[in-house]
């Protein structure tokens, strides 16, 4: 790049480094791309730098080519060749994402600084991350810093906010991102709520992260539900909201959980408050009067058209029932079949239909709440049901509030 002679190299080292010496009084010579170097002559390159006033050494892996074992190798001669009041640091790039690797073998070998960026923004894959590097020199060397490490969290985020969204702290991210300190399998979350260091190297608390090692705080803010939850992380999630299930609805908001996990769904807190409040507000089995035994929907480039099969009891006998209609949508024309299906026993009128999506995402679990009146009686009943199929919440908010209908008359009966 230089298009210069080795000799050429030495003498502007020699001047330059005296240059900045009759200015300065710290100055750091960095020979670029030092690990594709001859080593011998970048031994050489520094020693004829602090002979001429240079006062710390960096050796950069300008395009991150090297393995950790190398790179020690590398500072350790430069370490053995220097003299020992000339203090070498390294600046490592993450192209193979051994940045923070090569760092610490530096450490190992010899240097005594590290040039890092926060969230390791730098060049083409970045540089070393300086909450890595700190927290494992700190945590892992137990070697003594000057360092605020209750400031590493705060500053990531707000470094992340000040690119404009262009640059994100990945979730995966080591210390700082989403999933460092959150746990969704049954047998981590056990282990969790027994003792955080089972599952978690530090405390968060120790990077700025707001969550104590309190049972209570693990559980409301690390314990994630999903396909791979427990039942003691369940338990507790439940617990720390003050409800107590049964059993039975124990089991079927744990198979709702599971089931929405299963299809690459994350369960967020509003989703998992919708599946229990669903869960929760259903009729005991001996209180359902009215089940779906089957239901077809078609839709597209033909009309929309909905075919239901209900079981529904009246009277101690059990009854099959199918209808078909169309509608202006598959929501509307399953509607009406149930309704249609339902007459018989009763003629209803849907008064009043509402859809939510719990969170965002065309994948989000959809809330449907309903107002319905029995036109024989005038009695108004409310029911919601949630699932994931906005056709399918809809008739299980249809089915709950004909099953409180059917309830309502058997009682006078």
């Amino acid at each position: 790049k230089l298009q210069m002679t080795r000799e050429e190299v030495l003498h502007d080292i020699a001047e330059l480094t005296s240059y900045a010496k009759e200015h300065y009084s710290t100055v750091l010579f960095s020979a670029e791309d030092a690990t594709r170097s001859d080593l011998n002559f970048l031994i050489k390159a520094n020693q004829i730098a602090v002979e001429n006033g240079a006062t710390r050494i960096n050796i950069p892996d300008t395009v991150g080519t090297i393995t950790p074992n190398a790179f020690g190798y590398i500072v350790r001669k430069n370490y053995e060749a220097l003299p020992k009041n000339v203090r070498i640091a390294v600046h490592c790039h993450n192209d193979f994402g051994l940045a923070v690797a090569n760092t610490i073998a530096g450490f190992e070998n010899g240097a005594s600084e590290a040039q890092t960026t926060i969230i390791g923004l730098g060049e083409r894959a970045g540089n070393a991350s300086f909450e890595e590097t700190a927290m494992s020199l700190y945590a892992l060397y137990r070697i003594p810093m000057n360092i605020n490490t209750r400031k590493i969290f705060p500053t990531a985020k707000l470094i992340e906010s000040y690119c404009g969204g262009k640059i994100k702290i990945g979730r995966l991210q080591p210390l700082i991102g989403q999933n460092a300190f959150a746990h969704e399998s049954g047998i981590h979350a056990h282990g969790m709520i027994k003792h955080a260091r089972v599952y978690e190297p530090i405390t968060p608390e120790l990077i700025g992260i707001r969550r104590s090692d309190e049972v209570e705080q693990i559980v409301k803010q690390s314990i994630k539900l999903g396909k791979h939850t427990g039942g003691h992380a369940l338990k507790a999630k439940l617990e720390d909201l003050g409800i107590h299930p049964t059993n039975e609805q124990f089991q079927k908001i744990f198979n709702h959980v599971k089931s929405f996990g299963d299809k690459g769904h994350e369960v967020m807190e509003e989703d998992f408050l919708a599946i229990v409040k669903d869960v929760m507000g259903e009729l005991p089995e001996e209180e359902q009067y009215v089940k779906i035994d089957e239901l077809t929907v078609l839709t597209g480039s033909v009309t929309p058209t909905s075919t239901v099969r209900l079981k529904i009891k009246n009277n101690g006998d059990q009854i099959e029932k199918t209808a078909s209609s169309i509608g202006v949508g598959p929501v509307d024309a399953s509607m009406k079949a149930i309704v249609k299906c339902f007459e018989p026993m009763s003629k209803v009128k849907l008064l009043e239909y509402n859809i939510d999506a719990i969170t965002g995402g065309t994948d989000a679990l959809g809330h449907v709440s309903i107002e319905l009146m029995d036109l024989e009686t005038n009695q108004i009943v409310q029911s919601s049901a949630t699932h994931e199929d906005i056709v399918m919440s809809s008739v299980l908010a249809l089915l709950k509030g004909l099953n409180k209908i059917m309830k309502d008359k058997n009682s006078k009966n």
